[in-house]
Formats: structure tokens, C-alpha cells, sequence
């Protein structure tokens, strides 16, 4: 058993380290009967694990730069040389992957074009393109059954089936939000249910851990890079959401009909938001010389974050498999 233990850690490491987000556990095969880990070849390793699809039919993409670009840029607004507007969403060492802003149809920017700033950076010098791929809309999403589809998925790439499934549902769906924060949890748990019914009625064995979100910034973090315009600047509402989200995703899991195969992981207990979010030194005003910790970013950790996040996962996966046992 120890040795199955140490293994599924070091799985997880990896995997967290490459990814980045907790989310891209679902590109590794995680098998508790025989322990493996397999990469699918659909995917090339940039850094981080980015999906390589087709460039028509990509909701996103990732570029290669050598800008000053940080985590104070998080969410900034670019356009590239036909106007279509593109927004920052995850920063990485010499990697951005932009979304499309509203009204974007148009196609993805060529090699050797250029962003032009529009609103919300620190920095706001002209990215190059260097390099450019595209991220598909949702790696589960079946071109064959027209739907999200959890059972091609793995004939596609080769896995036999789906023992634990783990979800961390939003942060960066939250910014789509146009009612309120009672109204966002309503929406994402009736969205949730949809996604898990799709997933049980083909894994009908599979179990199914829903992680909750951690506490957001508590030093300045929430104001800093989102321009002032979206939820994330709400501090004290924004904290209320998690906390209601997280007991929401709970009596979610408790439910006739779910509560058999499903759990939930509370990652708000097992994170650190005033040391692990990113953070800066600043002066307390503009005569003192003393500094205070001043957050910089409102919801995406440092890597010592994501990799607590990991911990939580695999204190979970252990315990599975000492119920399994």
C-alpha cells in the first residue's frame, strides 16, 4: 500500500507542477488498480500541458512573449490588427493564453502579428507573437456525438474508464456572470448536475469529488488587476461567494442520487490565502519608509498554492484507496 501511496503523490506532483491548474489532473490517467500514469499524445508539453487543436475551432490560444507581462496583467483586455478583442487569462514564464472578449468570432492572430493593449495592464507595451497554438474549447467535448462526452474521451486516448473523477468547478467562469452572487451559485450548481449526470451515466461506478474554491486575497489582492469592473474586485462579496459556493457544492454532494458516489473536498480549510497568493512589497503610504505585504492578484495562487491544492487531492486519493482496501 505504501508503495501504491508514494506513487499516485508523485503522479500528482507532476502533474500539478506541469499544469498548473488543478484541473489538467483530468489529462492523466490515474488507474488504482495498476497505478499508471499516460499522457495523451494529443498533448505537448510548453512549459505547462497545452492542448494542440485545430486553429478554427479553438475558443483560446497560447502565445510565446518576452514582454514584462505579470501577475498585475491578470484579465486585461487586447486587440489584435483585425480589432477582435482578446483577454488575458493565464500567465505563465514566457507563455499568455488569451480568451475571446465579447463579440470576438473572428479567427486566431497569425505568427509575427501584434496585440495592441486596450484596458486594465501594468504594462502595456505591444506583445509580439512569436509563437502561437490553440487551446480547444473543452477536451471532453465529442466532434463524433456533437456533446461533452466522457466515454470517447478515453476510447480517443486510450484509457479503459474512469475510476475517481475529480472537479474543481470556476474561478475564471466566474468573470461571465451578469446577476449576482446567490445567482452564480445557482447557476453552477444546475450547470455542475448536468456535467456529473453526463459522466455517471456512463461511469455509473465511477465516483465523483467535487473541490470547493479557497478563500480569495485578504491583503488587496482582489483590487488590483481587474480594472475595478468585474466580481473578482468585490472583496467582501467575492468572500461570501466562496463561502456559499462551498457550502452549496456540499448539499450538492448530499443529495438523493448523487450522495452515493460523490463527495466533497473543502479547499478553503487546506489553503493558505495570506502566504500563498501572489504578493508584493510595498510602502504603507507615500511618507513611510516601513512596508506592508500587499496582494497583487485576487484568485490564481503562487505554484506553492496550486501545489496545496494538489495536497488536498492526493489526502483525498489516499483516502479512496484505504476505503478501497
Amino acid at each position: 500500500m505504501e508503495r501504491f501511496i508514494s506513487e499516485i503523490k508523485n503522479t500528482a506532483d507532476k502533474v500539478a507542477k506541469k499544469s498548473g491548474e488543478l484541473v489538467e489532473l483530468s489529462k492523466a490517467k490515474l488507474n488504482i488498480a495498476n497505478i499508471k500514469t499516460d499522457i495523451s499524445s494529443n498533448y505537448k508539453i510548453l512549459g505547462e500541458l497545452i492542448y494542440i487543436a485545430q486553429r478554427d475551432k479553438t475558443e483560446g490560444f497560447w502565445i510565446r512573449h518576452n514582454s514584462l507581462i505579470d501577475d498585475s496583467d491578470q484579465h486585461s483586455l487586447w486587440k489584435d490588427e483585425n480589432d477582435n478583442i482578446w483577454i488575458i487569462e493565464t500567465i505563465e514564464k514566457n507563455w499568455l493564453k488569451f480568451k475571446r472578449g465579447e463579440n470576438n468570432t473572428g479567427n486566431l492572430p497569425d505568427d509575427k502579428t501584434k496585440l495592441t493593449h486596450l484596458c486594465n495592464a501594468q504594462h502595456t507595451d505591444d506583445l509580439v507573437i512569436s509563437e502561437i497554438c490553440g487551446e480547444k474549447k473543452n477536451p471532453f467535448y465529442s466532434e463524433k456525438t456533437g456533446k461533452i462526452d466522457f466515454a470517447d474521451y478515453c476510447n480517443e486516448n486510450g484509457f479503459d474508464g474512469i475510476d475517481i473523477a475529480y472537479f474543481m468547478l470556476t474561478w475564471n467562469g466566474l468573470s461571465g456572470m451578469t446577476g449576482g452572487f446567490e445567482d452564480a451559485c445557482k447557476d453552477i450548481i444546475s450547470q455542475a448536475k448536468e456535467l456529473i449526470n453526463i459522466l455517471h451515466s456512463q461511469y455509473p461506478e465511477a465516483k465523483v469529488k467535487i473541490m470547493g474554491l479557497q478563500v480569495p486575497s485578504v491583503n488587496g489582492g482582489t483590487g488590483t488587476n481587474y480594472g475595478a469592473v468585474l466580481p473578482y474586485c468585490d472583496r467582501y462579496g467575492l468572500t461570501r461567494y466562496v463561502m456559499e459556493l462551498n457550502i452549496a457544492f456540499e448539499k450538492f454532494t448530499m443529495e438523493e442520487g448523487y450522495c452515493k458516489f460523490m463527495e466533497f473536498i473543502n479547499i478553503s480549510g487546506q489553503f493558505d490565502s495570506e502566504n500563498n497568493m501572489p504578493a508584493m512589497e510595498k510602502c504603507v503610504n507615500t511618507r513611510s519608509p516601513k512596508k506592508e505585504i500587499f496582494g497583487i492578484n485576487g484568485v490564481h495562487p503562487l505554484k506553492e498554492g496550486y501545489l496545496q491544492i494538489a495536497d488536498a487531492v492526493y489526502r483525498n486519493i489516499v483516502k479512496s484507496i484505504n476505503e478501497l482496501a
